[in-house]
């Protein structure tokens, strides 16, 4: 069923951000531990997640497109295939995957996810954030063909299919001009966005939105 936008963009506007005002300190792989189950959506031998998940001692499994990847996961017995998979997960994390998929393909990644993760499994969204001056550099990137997230549209749709959320602006640009420059035009100065949603049990009640950190 598509969104009543009357009614969804103010909810969603509504939606409080976390500004976290750490530079380039790579601040999402620090706040997290991949202890458990963890499936990467969009894997490689040079995902961060990948990397961070044999540091905690987690148990790692992945998703691709790409060929080379495929074979990769395959060798390694990491694959899994995200739309069919009966496993459950711990955490899936989508790191710099939605600017490069449309509105519709973000909607079915966060059910699908909802439906694989475990009760208050966690899935995390995160990528460049674009609602600022590094929206210039965004296009350079050939692969970048699709309008960028916004956190609080992608925020809501998290909240309003089975998730309580939280969202982070963070890594501040190591360019001193970039973060004036960014406020001085009223932006955000953050660079990355991050979208912790948790899956609400059965049982639970389903709160609109976390605010506190």
């Amino acid at each position: 069923m598509e969104e009543n936008w009357s009614e969804f963009l103010p909810k969603a506007n509504e939606i409080k951000i976390n500004l976290i005002w750490n530079i380039n300190e790579n601040w999402l792989f620090k706040k997290y531990q991949f202890t458990e189950k963890i499936l990467d959506f969009g894997s490689s031998i040079n995902s961060q997640a990948y990397k961070k998940t044999i540091k905690d001692k987690g148990n790692y499994y992945g998703y691709e497109t790409d060929k080379n990847a495929i074979k990769w996961l395959k060798q390694n017995k990491y694959y899994i295939n995200f739309w069919k998979t009966e496993k459950t997960f711990n955490t899936i994390i989508a790191n710099n995957v939605f600017e490069h998929i449309n509105e519709k393909q973000r909607k079915e990644v966060i059910k699908q996810a909802h439906k694989i993760l475990k009760p208050n499994g966690k899935l995390i969204i995160t990528n460049v954030h674009v609602l600022n001056l590094s929206l210039l550099t965004h296009w350079q990137d050939s692969t970048h063909n699709k309008i960028p997230p916004s956190p609080r549209i992608i925020t809501h749709y998290c909240n309003i299919n089975g998730f309580k959320t939280k969202t982070y602006l963070h890594d501040l640009s190591t360019n001193p001009a970039d973060i004036i420059l960014n406020l001085l035009l009223k932006k955000y100065p953050q660079q990355r966005m991050t979208i912790e949603a948790t899956k609400i049990n059965g049982n639970e009640k389903h709160e609109k939105n976390i605010n506190s950190l």
